[in-house]
């Protein structure tokens, strides 16, 4: 094979690598549906990622099944906490952690889930933070309108970034007036795009390059 050759070869192999391992479209990463005596489990978890079942963690706030709402979880606040604000300063949440395997990258889009008051006092609502910037910020909050068995469905878009390698923990937190209250929550899912990195695939490439330029010195 001609050097020429071998080259252009070689660049259409690394080009091939990357359109190939390129996957723009989001999908659904992981789900949490909160089945009847497995409620914190991972429901479904897509190949690429890794994800924990739902946990209080270090939280202050009370993580049950939804005994009375079946299929959900119950988040019960121990602190009053009538605010977002007050709600993250008591540490009244649960989380989960989701973390791409070794050679894959991950962008997160958006959060969605639905969510219904324990009881008639209020107001109750909810709160995301994550450690996609520190848990610096809240990313999203709102006031929940339906009391269960009603629940209202919400869907948050996640900041943007940059594609990341590592762990990211999510946090919902759950505010009410008294201690002793609390939301449902159920159906819990994460959308965005996966994307093998192409590094391992484009070293391939460069050594059956690299080796035709050799066997075609050696001549």
């Amino acid at each position: 094979m001609r050097p020429l050759t071998c080259i252009l070869t070689f660049v259409a192999l690394v080009a091939n690598v990357r359109a190939a391992s390129t996957l723009p479209t989001p999908i659904t990463l992981v789900t949490y549906d909160a089945a009847v005596g497995n409620e914190f489990a991972v429901t479904t978890s897509v190949a690429g990622l890794t994800a924990t079942p739902l946990q209080a963690g270090n939280s202050a706030a009370s993580l049950e099944p939804g005994v009375a709402v079946p299929s959900s979880v119950f988040l019960m606040t121990t602190v009053a906490s009538p605010t977002a604000a007050a709600a993250i300063a008591n540490q009244q949440y649960i989380q989960f952690t989701a973390a791409p395997q070794l050679g894959v990258t991950v962008t997160f889009e958006t959060m969605s889930f639905r969510v219904a008051n324990g009881g008639p006092s209020g107001p109750r609502g909810w709160a995301l933070t994550s450690s996609l910037d520190g848990f610096a910020a809240i990313q999203a909050s709102a006031t929940i309108p339906t009391t269960a068995p009603t629940f209202t469905d919400f869907q948050v878009v996640l900041p943007a970034g940059a594609p990341s390698n590592t762990a990211t923990v999510f946090r919902l937190y759950g505010f009410a007036p008294a201690a002793g209250n609390g939301i449902f929550l159920d159906s819990i899912s994460l959308s965005g795009t996966l994307v093998p990195e192409p590094s391992s695939a484009a070293l391939l490439a460069l050594a059956a390059g690299a080796t035709a330029l050799r066997s075609r010195r050696k001549r």
